[in-house]
Parts: structure tokens; C-alpha cells; sequence
């Protein structure tokens, strides 16, 4: 038991090393949204296609009637 307890303590440090580094990251990810939106774009590739274009469609409809006006 005595050899086993030794690295548990070493271990539980990496793990709050990387607990303490984790936050950081996901802070840093979050304040841009092109960054959150490419990510989850990248993990659902199939839905979001259809969704971006039916917003680009949106979005030039939009334009158009603006102009025309």
C-alpha cells in the first residue's frame, strides 16, 4: 500500500493541472462565436449545411426587398 500511495498524490496534481487549464481554454473559446460555430458545425455537418443556407436565403431575400425599397 505504501508504494501505491506515492503516485496518487503526483496524479491527483496533473489532475488539477489540467482542471485549472481546462476553465482557461473554455473561457477563451467562448467569447468568439465563430469559433463555437465552426466547432459545432464540424461535429454536425449534416444539419448545419441546411441551416446555413436556409439563413443565407433568409438573408439575401432580405436584401433584395431592401433594395427594391
Amino acid at each position: 500500500v505504501a508504494t501505491i500511495f506515492p503516485p496518487a498524490p503526483s496524479l491527483s496534481k496533473r489532475h488539477f493541472q489540467q482542471q485549472d487549464i481546462k476553465p482557461v481554454v473554455v473561457t477563451s473559446s467562448i467569447p468568439p462565436p465563430s469559433t463555437s460555430s465552426s466547432s459545432s458545425s464540424s461535429h454536425i455537418p449534416l444539419d448545419n449545411p441546411k441551416v446555413t443556407i436556409g439563413k443565407l436565403n433568409q438573408l439575401f431575400r432580405e436584401r433584395q426587398k431592401r433594395n427594391s425599397l
